[in-house]
């Protein structure tokens, strides 16, 4: 079943409420099992956008939220209110994004995890853990922003700094040979 709300934009040709996967837990709950999209007010999906129904409960899109094109919405998914997704974005199943979050191009989420309110992630990042509300995080694996840009810098010296200890070793070599002698 889907349910879509007043003003809702959905850009052909794109795939709203495919039926998840084929499970033996399926097979057992065929009578218990609602497989549900619900798609708020104003909503705004882009093209060849897939979204998968829940398996269990419902699939979420939230008031205002705006979903760029080629994106994939795995079954159990929660997106709030005024959440914006870039293009050939990934989001595994049972996962959680908070209202207002922006999530970059490329970005894919392992499934159960929460990106908390505000956050924003990076374009081609992996997240593969929770996002804390308003925290920015951006890399393979999704780091704080800080952390990734020290980790970048501290690899962008690694060819001097592998060099300068190089040198230190041959030094240090040459002077134990001085003081053996």
């Amino acid at each position: 079943m889907v349910v879509a709300g007043k003003a809702t934009q959905i850009r052909e040709p794109s795939l709203i409420a495919i039926a998840p996967k084929k499970r033996a837990v399926e097979r057992i709950m065929t009578e218990s099992r609602h497989e549900v999209l619900l798609v708020d007010d104003d909503a705004d999906i882009g093209a060849n956008t897939c979204i998968d129904r829940a398996f269990l409960g419902a699939t979420r899109i939230g008031k205002g939220v705006k979903l760029d094109n080629l994106i994939q919405v795995a079954h159990n998914v929660e997106i709030k209110a005024h959440t914006v997704i870039a293009a050939q974005t990934g989001i595994s199943g049972s996962t959680t994004i908070g209202s207002g979050v922006m999530m970059g191009g490329q970005v894919g989420t392992v499934g159960h995890i929460e990106i908390g309110d505000g956050a924003k992630v990076g374009a081609q990042s992996g997240v593969s853990k929770d996002v804390n509300p308003g925290e920015t995080v951006f890399g393979y694996p999704a780091r704080s922003i800080m952390k990734t840009m020290r980790i970048d810098a501290a690899l962008n010296r690694l060819p001097d700094t592998v060099k300068k200890v190089s040198q230190m070793e041959k030094i240090i070599a040459e002077l134990q040979k001085d003081k053996s002698e």
